[in-house]
């Protein structure tokens, strides 16, 4: 059998001399060397490795943030983190987003093959089968308990104890489900407790969106079934994932302060998305994501646009132009990003009604900068517009992934 492969992810040249090492020792081979989270999502993505040893802290993006977009990518990657002491609570928020274990620096090489055989990171075909097991049982009790909370929100939609009590259930399904490496699951789960935290604090829940957590609860379930047969319930979770955050969407907008600048990405990757989301949170913006310019049609309101120029199903300015055409998007100040600089493309996009081009690859701080700059030197703020519906299809607060 060839040696399970390694990739070590870490900033310093000489903390991934020493995992390596202890790699080697242990019975493993290196597959590969990153030191930042970007690198890390390229490298693992290119070399699909066993496993990754992931340092938190690194310039750039980090190695929580890369973390969770290897395992958005891959839910099934192993990852255990190997970081410095000091670091508890970015540790706990990487073992909640699926972090296997973790180790801490210095460390012996026996210690690092300890972790690794306690958390079943490189494990036999039985093993497997056993953890697998394991997960139904547990998955089908935690969804039992979670149909209990759903009943609980339906009998009093004003209370948030329930609304609380289900974010949390939800929340543990999710990283259940993906230390599971079931798909289906983690996504639908993860989409109803950001619904249930959206909910909480007000508005309180509608006997609509009371309604479509029950059926997500069915769901569920069904997802689960076929988890357990093999055959994955993608298209179905993702369906509902969709509604779940476009409901998620409608209660933000019904609890959110009205002078909140609202943020839409639009058909940028998944990777790029949660950068500049994180970006845009700390200047104050709230964040909508679109896979879609149809999508970004349904929004009530913009201050700003970011859309992706180079997305293969999009024509660039007519998407622009359309954009212009819709009542939440006509006055936002609209940034197109490309990676054409040339005189031709970015004309076309300022005929088209585009504010600013920004060519990629680009710093996610000059692209905030930009947008602030736009904002407050034309003053645009959301224009008021009809709420839609929460069964609107193409809303995403996360990147849905089938």
């Amino acid at each position: 059998m060839p040696a399970a492969r390694v990739l070590i992810v870490d900033d310093s040249s000489l903390a991934r001399t020493v995992i390596g090492q202890a790699v080697v020792q242990a019975g493993f081979a290196v597959a590969g060397e990153a030191t930042d989270g970007i690198e890390a999502v390229a490298a693992y993505q290119r070399l699909r490795p066993d496993l990754v040893t992931m340092d938190l802290t690194m310039p750039g993006v980090d190695g929580l943030t890369a973390l969770r977009s290897i395992l958005e990518f891959d839910l099934a990657a192993r990852i255990v983190v190997v970081s410095l002491a000091g670091q508890e609570s970015t540790v706990v928020r990487a073992l909640q987003a699926g972090a296997l274990g973790f180790l801490l620096k210095p460390f012996e090489p026996g210690q690092l093959m300890d972790l690794l055989r306690r958390t079943g990171a490189i494990a036999p075909a039985a093993a497997t089968d056993e953890r697998r097991r394991i997960y139904l049982v547990e998955a089908h009790r935690k969804l039992e308990a979670l149909g209990e909370d759903v009943r609980d929100v339906a009998a009093t939609p004003a209370s948030r104890v329930p609304i609380a009590a289900l974010q949390r259930r939800a929340e543990i399904l999710a990283v259940l489900a993906s230390r599971g490496g079931d798909r289906s699951t983690h996504s639908l789960a993860e989409s109803l407790g950001r619904l249930a935290a959206a909910l909480s604090p007000p508005p309180p829940v509608t006997p609509e969106m009371s309604g479509l957590m029950h059926e997500s609860i069915l769901v569920l379930q069904r997802c689960l079934s076929g988890f357990a047969r093999d055959d994955e319930q993608s298209l179905l979770a993702q369906a509902y994932a969709q509604r779940l955050a476009a409901a998620i969407a409608h209660a933000r907008r019904l609890g959110e302060d009205p002078s909140l600048a609202v943020a839409a990405i639009v058909g940028v990757d998944a990777f790029t998305r949660r950068v500049l989301r994180g970006f845009l949170r700390r200047e104050g913006f709230g964040v909508v994501m679109c896979e879609t310019v149809d999508a970004a049609h349904e929004l009530p309101a913009a201050s700003v646009v970011l859309l992706d120029g180079d997305a293969p199903r999009f024509d660039g300015p007519g998407s622009i132009r359309r954009l212009r055409d819709a009542a939440g998007t006509a006055s936002s100040a609209l940034l197109y990003l490309t990676p054409r600089g040339d005189l031709s493309e970015k004309l076309a996009a300022f005929q088209a009604g585009a504010d600013d081009v920004i060519v990629t690859p680009f710093e996610p701080e000059e692209v905030v900068a930009r947008a602030l700059a736009i904002v407050g030197r034309i003053g645009r703020t959301p224009v008021a517009r009809p709420l839609s519906t929460p069964s609107e299809p193409g809303l995403l607060e996360e990147p849905v992934t089938s």
